[in-house]
């Protein structure tokens, strides 16, 4: 699989590969091109998923350590408030659908999971942070839900009427992988504003991606 690093004209810098048998998800940048990811493997039996704290360097790719095993492969996005690791926990299993943000520490320790947001089918659930709130891709619904962490609550819901696996902020707009492929089966990414507007699509300079973060100055694709 691979791990591409674009401009954000969707110009492709550089592709560097993923370890065999792992694939790569939710992603989050944390600066000096280091990154937190959720993976699966299916090295295992049954499918694993992981929390990997990873670099990227001129030695290309490789994982600094893993910092939880998640077990089951019902984990998709990752964000970081500068501080502490989110990822999302979505079961898909109707009728009991369950949607979690667990928070741990950079070491991968379990702080603490926030109360269910379940009852819809949401399909892929990816996140990101903002600075203050949390938003989160509804796949299925073709939504973003904005949630705040500190009460606990669910605020706003807004329509972008596309679906969007990994989403990622940069101070100013929302970068989305979007699901929609052209006829050779290549995805893009949706530049959405506040308001949930799709302002702009960008190539991803093809191939099918579901993981996107930022740095502020490049966007980082995974598969």
């Amino acid at each position: 699989m691979t791990f591409r690093v674009l401009d954000k004209k969707g110009n492709v810098i550089k592709d560097y590969s993923t370890p065999a048998n792992y694939y790569y998800y939710g992603i989050q940048s944390v600066g000096a091109g280091r990154f937190y990811a959720v993976t699966q493997s299916d090295l295992f039996v049954p499918v694993t998923s992981f929390l990997q704290h990873i670099i990227l360097n001129k030695n290309g790719f490789t994982v600094l350590r893993s910092l939880a095993n998640l077990g089951v492969p019902f984990w998709w996005g990752v964000a970081s408030d500068g501080k502490d690791i989110y990822h999302t926990y979505y079961r898909d299993v109707a009728p009991d659908y369950l949607l979690r943000i667990i928070k741990r520490n950079k070491l991968g320790n379990l702080i603490n999971r926030n109360t269910a947001l379940g009852g819809t089918d949401r399909d892929y659930v990816y996140l990101c942070f903002d600075g203050r709130y949390f938003w989160l891709t509804d796949y299925r619904n073709r939504n973003l839900l904005k949630f705040d962490w500190a009460n606990q609550q669910l605020i706003d819901t807004v329509n972008v009427g596309r679906s969007s696996y990994d989403i990622c902020f940069d101070g100013r707009v929302f970068y989305a992988v979007s699901n929609l492929t052209d006829i050779f089966g290549n995805n893009s990414i949706d530049v959405i504003d506040r308001k949930g507007n799709i302002i702009n699509t960008i190539s991803a300079g093809g191939g099918y991606w579901y993981g996107i973060t930022t740095d502020g100055k490049y966007l980082y694709l995974t598969n």
